[in-house]
């Protein structure tokens, strides 16, 4: 009986947390892929074409940045290395 109970309240929490979280989709947040789609649909239907995908597309390529080496926050002499002090 106890772990009937303990099983019903472990979904309880899980079904609970699932619902707070809020919707997801492929992009992130569902917010957030309403914005990208109204920023690319050029034609207003709803519904992004071959042309509009591929102009999106352009338009997120500089988006992404590679990360630069030796950017750590302990790495102040920016050759990828840290150097500890002595005790």
């Amino acid at each position: 009986m106890k772990l009937v109970r303990s099983m019903m309240i472990t979904a309880f929490v899980f079904g609970f947390m699932i619902a707070i979280a809020g919707p997801v989709t492929a992009c992130g947040r569902a917010k957030h892929c309403e914005q990208d789609l109204k920023k690319s649909d050029t034609n207003g239907d709803g519904k992004l074409d071959d042309t509009e995908k591929a102009a999106a597309s352009k338009a997120n390529e500089g988006k992404k940045e590679e990360p630069k080496q030796g950017s750590g926050s302990d790495d102040s002499s920016g050759t990828g290395s840290v150097q500890v002090p002595p005790l």
